[in-house]
């Protein structure tokens, strides 16, 4: 893509999809720091709710227990332009 490509972009063409960042998967990332993970998710949706962008999240079950976002991001998509999926 070049440079005169980027700068077409629209926010009404973009949408953010967070996938798996959930307490009990997060807590065992071996490549980036659980606490790094965390906040960077928090500032991406900060701008995703900036720019109204609309926000997909994506959790899986882990054995029995239900899907738990990290506290982060819960706290950043309780709007209406968030759809969390739940895949089984």
């Amino acid at each position: 893509m070049t440079r005169q490509n980027l700068s077409e972009i629209k926010s009404s063409d973009v949408q953010i999809l967070f996938a798996d960042l959930q307490k009990q998967l997060v807590a065992r990332s071996k490549t980036t720091a659980p606490d790094t993970l965390s906040q960077s998710a928090a500032v991406l949706a900060q701008l995703a709710k900036l720019f109204q962008l609309p926000v997909i999240l994506s959790v899986v079950p882990e054995a029995e227990q239900a899907p738990e976002l990290i506290p982060e991001l819960a706290e950043q998509t309780r709007n209406e332009r968030c759809h969390t999926s739940t895949v089984l």
